[in-house]
């Protein structure tokens, strides 16, 4: 039983030397205060990204849907939540921590993050919902 657990604990050891290999080398997308404030500025290419990213996902229906999300996202979610959004959609791991290192170089206070933070998965979790998403 010791044997097992020293291999379960250099396993978990060797698991977090790798992400932290693989994560240092992201290079952060730029976040600014206003990214993290619902709605904002919502470019034409991040909606057609989303759009497309959500479309991979959905089996039917999927531009339909995907304009809903993304007509939604654009007045109920922040900048920062609709990059995340779209690199979840797109199963992309990495974007997702440079969306999150970029937040953290930002320098906006923990207490303003917190508060624009609050909510937001269930946001995204409804907007989903309303337009049809199936998960």
């Amino acid at each position: 039983m010791g044997r097992f657990l020293t291999y379960l604990l250099l396993f978990f050891i060797a698991l977090g030397l790798g992400l932290y290999f693989y994560q240092r080398n992201i290079i952060p997308i730029p976040i600014t205060a206003a990214d993290i404030e619902r709605g904002g500025a919502f470019s034409a290419s991040e909606r057609a990204a989303l759009v497309n990213a959500c479309a991979a996902r959905a089996k039917q229906d999927g531009v339909k849907v995907c304009s809903c999300i993304a007509d939604r996202a654009a007045t109920d979610l922040s900048r920062f939540d609709r990059l995340v959004m779209t690199a979840s959609f797109q199963q992309k791991l990495s974007e997702i921590v440079a969306a999150g290192k970029g937040l953290i170089a930002s320098g906006i206070p923990a207490e303003k993050i917190k508060s624009a933070e609050d909510g937001s998965r269930e946001r995204m979790k409804e907007i989903m919902k309303s337009c049809n998403l199936p998960e």
